[in-house]
């Protein structure tokens, strides 16, 4: 499909393609990723094009886990708008000149792992619809949250709503009460299944305490969650 409304990339040539985005915008940048994970190049490409006046906007999947990423911090405090919608699954990259339909999440690992392609639009009629689709549709469900302090203390307590830590090691994991070791642990602690064998870490607060599988918590963070 490489003519002249359309060009057909894969694989180590994908990330180039969004990168181009990125660096070839003067007016603005939408990079639509239901997931995020960025990597130097691309942290480096939106600290330029924010520094030229260019108008960012990233929209992500409204999920926990993605708006309590680092990465979402970052871009907010860099002056990048962030958007999050309910069940995203389009990746759609674009500029006031150019326009990349894709598989690939804008993550780290898809740049050097996955198996992606991109089309990237040659047409201006075809690039209208993409960009009336994302203002229409995509735009229109999107949430934000205004107040760049407003906002990293949103995405702090969606981040401490579900960061735990390993009881017995104090590795960070998803905070589930009703499994508190990380799985290495766990497959040491389920060689006997002892629930009352003491353990050293809060899973909730992440702080030295005497705590079990029983009882995972420390007694602060117990009483905090009655």
């Amino acid at each position: 499909m490489n003519d002249k409304r359309a060009l057909f990339v894969t694989d180590e040539d994908v990330p180039g393609r969004i990168l181009k985005v990125i660096r070839d915008a003067r007016k603005y940048i939408v990079l639509v990723t239901p997931y995020l994970d960025l990597w130097d190049r691309a942290e480096q490409a939106i600290k330029v094009a924010v520094r030229n006046g260019v108008e960012v906007t990233v929209i992500i999947r409204k999920d926990p886990k993605v708006l309590a990423k680092d990465d979402v911090a970052w871009l907010i405090d860099n002056g990048v708008r962030v958007l999050a919608v309910d069940d995203l699954h389009a990746k759609i990259y674009m500029n006031e000149e150019s326009v990349v339909l894709s598989s690939m999440n804008l993550t780290h690992g898809s740049t050097t792992k996955s198996l992606d392609f991109a089309v990237v639009l040659q047409d201006e009629d075809l690039s209208k619809e993409v960009r009336d689709y994302v203002s229409r549709t995509v735009g229109a469900l999107a949430d934000e949250v205004k107040g760049k302090g407003k906002v990293t203390k949103f995405f702090n307590r969606i981040a401490d709503a579900i960061r735990g830590h390993c009881i017995r090691c104090g590795r960070a994991i998803t905070k589930n009460p009703d499994r508190p070791l990380c799985d290495d642990c766990y497959d040491v602690w389920a060689e006997y299944e002892n629930s009352d064998f003491q353990e050293k870490v809060c899973h909730s607060c992440g702080e030295p305490a005497p705590t079990s599988y029983a009882k995972p918590l420390c007694a602060g963070c117990y009483r905090s969650a009655r």
